[in-house]
């Protein structure tokens, strides 16, 4: 009979495809046909050959497109000459016409260096701002912009308002926006000292130093980041908190309010969603007016026709700030001019134009639009139009007007019909426009039923418990209620909100989305050089060469951190998904046990725990299940998770004892080998998940056994190579040591 040649250790990729093809013809000589249909044989070697089948294919398809690219460049060469003999000709005008000479647009390289340039100068520029200001207050947000979480930092101070840095952060701890604070406080600090000729920890010290205050939200992680800065600046400094915020959470108490009490009420609504009447018509005519999908053309035309400012229909963005609360007013002012248009104008298909039309008309949708609108008139709005942006209120301030909100507050949970009175205000009186005038005397004059007093007292009640909980630390008996005057100096440029970050993010997010391929350091100094208007500053006496210099030093050093905060990603999402797999491996050892008891449904068992697991490594754990004793003798590899590294350890089987296994242990050299005892329940939930896999013959030789009882006498090779786990991985691993 023909034998095959043994394999050759080492060798190219061509060699290996080759003796793996000559396998199979010896295969199908033995007339193992049967075999060669097996799934399991056929998959196993299509793992070993994919990587180099894929690189054979990527090499031609390369090829290929080298040679399509130069018919192309061919082709091109006529268009570029024409193109640059047109910029002959526009230069000759320019010369002409206007005197002047069209210069070649500098490369890419060099636009981004002259941004960082542009970098430096505003970071040199909010430096010298903290250096010589008193009292300076230091303030960040974050938000996730394009699935990455980024941060701003700024400073308020007697100049004014000063962006220092935007960045993308590894993840939202309190190690991240301490560090990312600290890294951008020394870099700045480094940048001033060489740029003054200065000392770096004498500015340093004065940067401390002059910050006495910081500025956040109410999230746990910035009370603990605050905390964590006061232990890095070795002085007390006041924490304090936006005071516009709030305002997201009393939309939020609202929508729950209105849930709650449309749940008793016999009305239904027509709109699809779990959300109460009046967020659905919102947001429905929301999309109507704005989304491609809805009938922006037709709306903005009717809007125009009935000479209705468009302003009254602002975008609907969620549960945000006074957004909810205004559109609750002008929509039920609209109501008749907005079912007009639902009847006649609107494009889309009548069931969805009457769906919107009968909850708008509903008498539960008028109630919560009265009454939401009313408070838009007496609380939110001039909330808004008191606290936001208003330089003559500082933080500690507006701590005062949250006292006198919550009076007022409980007068109209005890006199709810109070939201109808005209003159009825919770913060001081503001300027109104005409236009607010007018909806405000609509919504005033319309009719109060016992519902609507109901949702004004369980609002109120609402608005109440979230006012006393976010701002209880500026109410009395708070710890920012009576400050003393030495304090009091420390948070006097700290401002009543912190908008400004929002409007610095909003501008970074702008900038990402048109330039999605460039760096942190690139958009931090865009942004930067736009909001802390570094421009006017370029007038001034500033060594502008030195800055050159010091712009390429700054931008080595935001590469090499940005590479430390993909690596700590990078780091993080490999320990998420460890846990994850831990998880999934409690989950099946606990039920492991059972699972042994029960080898007839070990199968089905396995895969109503987990259907991810392939039916084929179950199969093979099931095969050892059956028979313990035949891994006695037998080597395996096992891999272990130390500190977040995959550690592989070699076993080898030596006696077992009922459900339990004595075995030897190592890493690199069998001499050091170690006992050790493990479960057999360990041992299959390892094998199951992947975690573990042998070298063996156990499951082949079932395999052939049971496909062909009268093949006898075959290679150990071939036995081996008809194994169960079909991971590419473990085909890898027990193909190239068998075969290559």
């Amino acid at each position: 009979m023909e034998t095959l040649a043994p394999a050759q250790p080492g060798g190219n990729f061509f060699l290996k495809h080759q003796y793996l093809q000559n396998y199979l013809e010896y295969l199908s000589k033995l007339n193992c046909n049967k075999i060669l249909r097996e799934p399991r044989l056929t998959s196993g070697i299509k793992l070993v050959l994919s990587p180099h089948l894929s690189l054979i294919t990527k090499q031609a398809i390369a090829k290929q497109q080298i040679d399509e690219l130069k018919t192309k460049l061919s082709s091109y060469e006529d268009e570029i000459f024409q193109l640059e003999e047109k910029l002959k000709d526009i230069g000759k005008i320019s010369k002409e016409m206007f005197n002047q000479i069209l210069e070649p647009l500098p490369s890419a390289s060099t636009v981004s260096n002259m941004v960082n340039e542009m970098g430096v100068f505003a970071k040199l520029q909010a430096v010298d701002a903290i250096f010589h200001t008193k009292n300076v207050n230091l303030a960040w947000d974050a938000t996730s912009v394009n699935s990455s979480h980024v941060n701003e930092i700024h400073v308020n101070t007697s100049r004014g308002t000063f962006l220092l840095d935007v960045a993308t952060l590894a993840g939202g701890t309190t190690e991240d926006y301490v560090q990312h604070i600290k890294g951008t406080l020394e870099s700045a600090a480094e940048l001033y000292a060489k740029h003054n000729k200065k000392n770096q920890d004498t500015v340093l010290s004065t940067l401390k130093q002059n910050i006495t205050s910081t500025l956040s939200d109410r999230a746990a992680v910035n009370h603990c980041v605050s905390a964590a800065l006061q232990d890095y600046f070795g002085h007390e400094i006041l924490d304090l908190n936006c005071n516009i915020h709030p305002l997201d959470s009393l939309a939020t108490a609202f929508v729950k309010v209105c849930k709650a009490l449309e749940s008793t009420s016999q009305a239904t609504t027509t709109l699809l969603g779990s959300q109460p009447a009046i967020v659905k018509v919102i947001w429905n005519l929301h999309k109507l007016r704005y989304k491609n999908s809805g009938d922006p053309i037709g709306f903005k035309n009717f809007l125009r026709t009935k000479k209705i400012d468009p302003k009254l229909l602002p975008r609907y963005v969620g549960n945000r700030f006074h957004v909810l609360f205004e559109l609750a007013g002008n929509v039920y002012f609209l109501t008749s001019d907005l079912s007009n248009y639902l009847d006649n104008i609107c494009n889309q298909s009548s069931t969805y134009r009457n769906q919107i039309k009968h909850d708008l008309n509903l008498l539960l949708t008028q109630r919560q639009l009265v009454v939401g609108g009313l408070f838009g008139k007496c609380l939110t709005g001039p909330w808004m139009s008191c606290l936001y942006r208003n330089p003559d209120i500082s933080n500690l301030d507006s701590g005062r007007l949250l006292s006198s909100l919550c009076s007022k507050l409980k007068m109209l949970v005890e006199m709810p019909r109070l939201l109808w009175d005209s003159t009825f205000c919770c913060f001081p009186s503001s300027q109104k426009t005409d236009l607010s005038r007018l909806v405000h005397s609509r919504l005033t004059v319309s009719n109060v039923d016992d519902q609507c007093l109901e949702l004004v007292r369980n609002a109120g009640e609402a608005f109440l418990s979230v006012v006393e909980r976010q701002a209880s630390r500026y109410l009395p008996g708070g710890e920012l209620y009576d400050l003393g005057p030495s304090l009091v100096v420390f948070g006097s440029n700290a401002p009543a909100d912190n908008m400004a970050a929002e409007s610095f993010l909003g501008l970074a997010d702008n900038i990402m989305r048109h330039c999605r391929n460039v760096s942190d350091c690139f958009i931090s100094s865009k942004t930067a050089f736009i909001v802390n208007q570094t421009s006017d500053l370029l007038d001034t006496d500033l060594n502008i060469n030195l800055v050159v210099g010091l712009a390429r030093e700054h931008k080595a050093l935001m590469k090499v951190r940005r590479k430390q905060t993909e690596n700590e990603i990078s780091s993080r999402l490999q320990s998420r998904g460890q846990h994850r797999a831990n998880v999934a491996r409690k989950t099946l050892t606990k039920k492991m046990n059972n699972l042994l008891g029960d080898p007839d449904n070990f199968c089905a068992g396995v895969l109503q725990i987990d259907d991810a697991i392939p039916c084929q490594v179950i199969d093979a754990a099931l095969v050892i299940i059956r028979n313990p004793d035949s891994m006695i003798g037998r080597d395996f590899v096992w891999l272990w998770n130390e500190e977040n590294e995959e550690v592989r350890y070699n076993y080898r089987v030596q006696k077992r004892k009922q459900l339990c296994f004595k075995a030897l242990y190592w890493t690199d050299d069998f001499d050091s080998a170690s006992k050790i005892d493990f479960f057999l329940k360990d041992f299959i939930t390892d094998f199951l998940v992947g975690d573990l896999w042998m070298l063996v013959e156990i499951v082949g030789n079932s395999l052939i056994n049971r496909l062909n009882k009268s093949i006898v006498g075959m290679p150990s090779l071939e036995a081996q190579l008809v194994i169960a786990h079909c991971r590419d991985d473990i085909w890898k691993a027990s193909l190239q040591m068998l075969i290559f």
